[in-house]
């Protein structure tokens, strides 16, 4: 343990000569990560020697100890930053934020299709300015300061290409239309949800008229 402190205290100590080398800061923290040496990067986080505010807000986010209050910080991190490094690694993070929970659909997606990540990123990150909640064609809505999510689910299957098929007669109404991956012993389940909605009043307030509309029995779901 004793020898553990010394080298964090050493890398410190050399801190302001490391970045004066050449080699940003940025460069270096995400080194850090990527090694794995997590250590290190909270010592500098507590020492207050990372600059920039994004990377700041990273940190604090990544030694949060509830990963529902951690993944808004990050997605807040990621809309503030331009640094590519820190975007990637974010990115990583929210998706085996989803895979723990098990929307193994949806981790994958996050890494593989752009456009649905930044569907993600619009619905999670910190609203600066008040939206109404979503109505048929519109964008994505307003989210919880917790970063919770609720949806209207309004069918299950077996194979993720069924529940696309199926996803597409709710496109034609509501822009806001998942399929999310649930795991069950054995296999897997593709869930069809109607979603991205503030509070469960909020998907409440939506779930009678997709009742009527669609003939389908709905149920209030939080992912």
């Amino acid at each position: 343990m004793r020898k553990h402190r010394y080298v964090v205290w050493l890398f410190l100590a050399l801190g302001g000569a490391f970045y004066g080398s050449g080699v940003s800061q940025t460069d270096d923290l995400a080194g850090l990560y990527r090694d794995n040496r997590i250590l290190e990067l909270e010592a500098l986080r507590k020492n207050g020697s990372i600059a920039g505010e994004d990377w700041k807000m990273f940190t604090d986010a990544l030694f949060e100890p509830d990963a529902e209050t951690a993944a808004p910080k990050m997605i807040e991190a990621y809309s503030l930053s331009s640094d590519r490094a820190l975007r990637a690694i974010i990115r990583e993070r929210l998706s085996q934020f989803y895979a723990a929970r098990g929307y193994y659909e949806t981790a994958k997606r996050i890494l593989s299709d752009d456009k649905f990540f930044q569907g993600v990123v619009a619905l999670k990150a910190p609203q600066r300015t008040e939206r109404k909640t979503a109505e048929p064609g519109s964008k994505s809505p307003k989210v919880s300061e917790s970063g919770q999510i609720f949806g209207v689910q309004v069918g299950a299957y077996s194979s993720y290409e069924n529940a696309e098929r199926a996803s597409q007669k709710y496109r034609q109404n509501y822009s806001n239309v998942l399929v999310l991956e649930k795991e069950r012993p054995g296999s897997s389940l593709y869930v069809v949800v109607i979603g991205g909605y503030p509070s469960r009043e909020a998907a409440a307030a939506v779930i009678e008229g997709i009742q009527k509309q669609f003939k389908v029995k709905g149920y209030i779901i939080q992912y």
